[in-house]
């Protein structure tokens, strides 16, 4: 096992979101990087995730924002 974590650049313990965030940020600068968790994570969540200011501007950066961005007709359900 050893060895294997040598090959890599950044090793992230957590794969929630900032874990997740923080590894696609470094893989687009070219690291190599290894994510590790505790448990399976199912990623079929429907709680509420409130975003500041440094959030939105970290994911504008990593050109996820506009995904998260709700569809018209998505934000007319919670009108």
């Amino acid at each position: 096992m050893k060895n294997k974590i040598h090959n890599y650049d950044f090793l992230i313990i957590g794969a929630g979101l900032i874990g997740c965030l923080a590894a696609l940020e470094l893989i687009k600068k070219n690291f190599k990087v290894l994510v590790i968790d505790k448990t399976e994570k199912s990623f079929n969540d429907n709680r509420t995730l409130a975003v500041n200011a440094n959030s939105t501007e970290f994911l504008n950066k990593l050109g996820l924002w506009e995904k998260l961005q709700p569809k018209s007709n998505q934000l007319k359900k919670f009108l």
